[in-house]
């Protein structure tokens, strides 16, 4: 845990309290790590970053007027340096920068709950969002999306950039905003990068949820270690004492998570899924089983939920007779999709629900009990899953023919939504199409590892460019398409062809699908650009659907 009277370590002042930090503060009419941005009398936060050094614009942020300046331990003061000039030395000053941040924007929603994980960060915060909501809280969502409230569909805010994560400054004056204007709970994305680079440092969570982990962003971590260590801060040092931790036990990441807790000061919360495929319709999540005891040797409250048909009722209740805890069925619940995943993630969000909430819960309510059924048995059924996430377009000339619009840009992610598409097809003679890239300046070890994924699940594949940034499209396609062109020599490749452009490969892909298909159009989902060089163009995975079916529509009322 981090402690709120943390010292600024310096050689010209220094704090030992939070009220250290108040006095300071005080004086401060704001504070910023963009030396264009410093207003007159604020403070400067100079931080070393992968490309450009922060200390090289100090100069720059004193002629703007800076009067406070936080550096690296042991940075040499610039010549001249005016003697009013407040001189804060940090052994890490982007974590310095993050608290500071949010005791000058001190107001916060009672409730912040942070979600972590390679994949499904997104949907974890969009559903609790509207979970909150349907239970009559004053809540938002932040994250890749944007800005979600009260139930609303997140949108970009201006003073953000497109992060995940947003810098410390914008997280925490949007926070202290929303808690001005009555919003009690807040759900938001914790990204790799944001934890490694220390971006949510300062906040206190209530709750934190683990969706999975998979390899992602070794261009930046460069090492699986590296990566796993910046996602365990998030339950290691920003939750508040007694705070909850929400693992999918069947997630291997989570035993690591939890072999590394104090568990004096946390309480354990997993989930689990049926291995039972769900499908569409069907009446889903007769159960949720809760076991409250405390578990002696480590000292954690456990609290246990999961999504089962009803034949898992009859074990849950073997279970408690046996002494396994208390359990309370809730049944003929409904949701708007079968992904396994999709289900795992909002299991995550109904955990936090019930966790933080006062609903009653093991506390033999059952009045309460019954009216928290009551409410996620109507806001499950109206659902609404994330823009760009297993979005769903129907095809207009076959009844049984789908394409789904999904971000999935990891190898787990892209395996996910085929073994989901493939379990929907069940055991119809409808094949499974699949349409993805792999973006540049990122992660290249997992190229090929994608393409390996797309020749053992889809029964026909289109590779083309995602986001090439300043890398060559046609090197980053070869590079997916190694392990194809290997199986293909074999004569055990799928169908695969190679497309440089994206909207013709949708529309081709789309054209060649035939009753029963289901199509996964992968990589880009929510977004609303590309990045070909230095230039982002215009361009919606969506939209191009959208508008590719809209054409097929109309020549099929033509004819």
């Amino acid at each position: 845990m981090i402690d709120s009277g943390s010292k600024i370590d310096s050689k010209s002042y220094s704090s030992s309290s939070s009220n250290g930090y108040a006095s300071l503060l005080a004086s401060l009419p704001g504070m910023t790590s963009d030396s264009r941005k410093v207003c007159s009398g604020g403070l400067f936060a100079a931080l070393p970053g992968g490309k450009l050094d922060g200390r090289d614009y100090i100069d720059d942020a004193l002629a703007r007027g800076a009067k406070a300046v936080l550096v690296q331990e042991g940075s040499p003061k610039p010549t001249g340096l005016p003697p009013d000039t407040i001189w804060l030395e940090s052994r890490e000053p982007r974590r310095q920068f993050a608290e500071l941040a949010s005791l000058y924007h001190a107001e916060k929603p009672e409730q912040i709950v942070a979600v972590t994980g390679t994949n499904g960060k997104t949907s974890s915060v969009i559903f609790l969002q509207q979970l909150w909501f349907a239970a009559g809280i004053s809540c938002a969502s932040l994250g890749t999306l944007g800005l979600g409230r009260n139930g609303s569909e997140a949108q970009a805010v201006d003073n953000l950039d497109s992060l995940t994560t947003p810098d410390p400054i914008a997280l925490h004056s949007l926070l202290a905003q929303l808690a001005s204007e009555g919003v009690t709970h807040c759900a938001l994305e914790a990204s790799s990068h944001g934890l490694a680079q220390h971006r949510l440092d300062g906040l206190r969570c209530s709750a934190a949820i683990l969706t999975n982990l998979s390899q992602d962003h070794l261009d930046y971590h460069k090492t699986w270690d590296n990566y796993r260590a910046a996602k365990k801060r998030l339950f290691r040092e920003l939750l508040l004492e007694n705070a909850w931790v929400v693992l999918p036990i069947d997630e291997p990441f989570a035993q690591d998570v939890i072999d590394s807790l104090d568990k004096s000061e946390v309480r354990l919360l997993t989930t689990r899924v049926s291995e039972q495929p769900f499908a569409q319709g069907e009446v889903l999540a007769s159960l949720i089983a809760f076991d409250l005891r405390i578990d002696e040797e480590q000292r954690a409250t456990h609290f246990s939920l999961g999504f089962a048909r009803k034949d898992f009722a009859k074990t849950a209740k073997q279970g408690v007779e046996q002494g396994a805890g208390d359990y309370i069925l809730f049944e003929n619940m409904q949701v708007p999709f079968v992904e396994r995943f999709q289900i795992n993630n909002l299991l995550g969000a109904i955990a936090v629900l019930v966790a933080i909430s006062d609903h009653g819960v093991g506390d033999g309510d059952k009045d309460s009990q019954n009216a928290l059924a009551a409410m996620l048995k109507n806001s499950l059924a109206r659902l609404k899953g994330a823009r760009g996430r297993m979005q769903c377009f129907e095809h207009p000339k076959f009844a049984r023919a789908r394409i789904f619009v999904d971000f999935a840009h990891t190898p787990q992610a892209l395996e996910f939504v085929l073994h989901e598409a493939r379990r929907s097809l069940g055991t119809s003679a409808g094949r499974l199409l699949c349409l993805f890239g792999c973006g540049g300046e990122r992660d290249r070890k997992k190229r090929s590892i994608m393409g390996e994924i797309s020749a053992k699940l889809a029964d026909r594949i289109y590779i083309t460019d995602d986001n090439p940034r300043r890398e060559k499209p046609a090197a980053i396609r070869k590079e997916v398409l190694q392990p194809l062109l290997k199986l293909a020599q074999a004569q055990e490749a799928p169908f695969f062809c190679e497309l440089d452009d994206r909207k013709v490969a949708i529309e081709k892909a789309i054209g060649d699908m035939l009753d029963g298909d289901v199509l996964i159009v992968a990589g880009k989902g929510h977004e609303r650009g590309q990045l070909v060089g230095e230039v982002k163009r215009p361009f919606d995975d969506a939209k191009v659907v959208q508008a590719a079916l809209a054409k097929i529509g109309k020549t099929a009322r033509e004819n």
